[in-house]
């Protein structure tokens, strides 16, 4: 099959090796196109290939395959235009539609591991999802009260002539220390940095 680059020859050369594949086509001869929008006007993206797939339960799966070496500030844009497109039209009755992007270090990773079909390359393809990593409890729970952050000295450095900005107890502030030695204790929090105070009043 002609292709433009050797990424997109080495692409086809696996689907010509991939055990559910039924047929492909290099889409510059059949010129689908998908509209996104790019500075809020429309564009037209041509994913590389066109893919059928046969699954095992024995459906055939469309597939938008697009390969691509060198990633562009558009690239995204298109991506998200075509995975749309492939939702929507799943829900018609032209059968079930997904696209694969295919980097081109990812590709021939694959292809090392010796992924043998297409639905094995975009599973190795898509990133785990990731569970949640924060949970909100009660302050009321045990493990709130367990775990409830223990008094600590924090130092921090101001820059200007060693000046300290103090925090304890929860890191809440306590004061900051002016190079005079002068401190200022309690919410307020208002010291001297290089001839004007932290709120903004001049100190000279």
């Amino acid at each position: 099959m002609p292709c433009h680059t050797n990424l997109e020859k080495q692409f086809a050369d696996f689907l010509d090796r991939a055990s559910d594949v039924v047929w492909y086509f290099k889409n510059e001869r059949f010129g689908f196109s998908v509209t996104y929008y790019e500075g809020n006007r429309p564009r037209q993206y041509y994913p590389d290939f066109i893919v059928v797939a046969r699954e095992a339960d024995g459906r055939e799966v469309m597939w938008l395959a697009e390969t691509k070496g060198e990633i562009r500030l558009n690239t995204a844009l298109k991506s998200e235009a075509a995975t749309l497109w492939c939702e929507k039209m799943s829900r018609t009755a032209y059968g079930q539609w997904r696209y694969l992007f295919i980097a081109q270090r990812k590709l021939e990773g694959a292809i090392a591991a010796g992924v043998k079909s297409l639905t094995d390359m975009s599973g190795s393809l898509v990133m785990p999802r990731l569970g949640p990593q924060l949970r909100l409890v009660s302050l009321d729970d045990a493990r709130a009260k367990r775990e409830v952050f223990q008094d600590v000295n924090h130092v921090i450095h101001v820059e200007g002539r060693g000046r300290l900005l103090r925090r304890r107890g929860g890191c809440r502030a306590r004061g900051l220390a002016g190079g005079d030695g002068d401190r200022k204790a309690g919410s307020a929090d208002v010291r001297r940095t290089s001839g004007r105070s932290i709120n903004g009043t001049d100190d000279s």
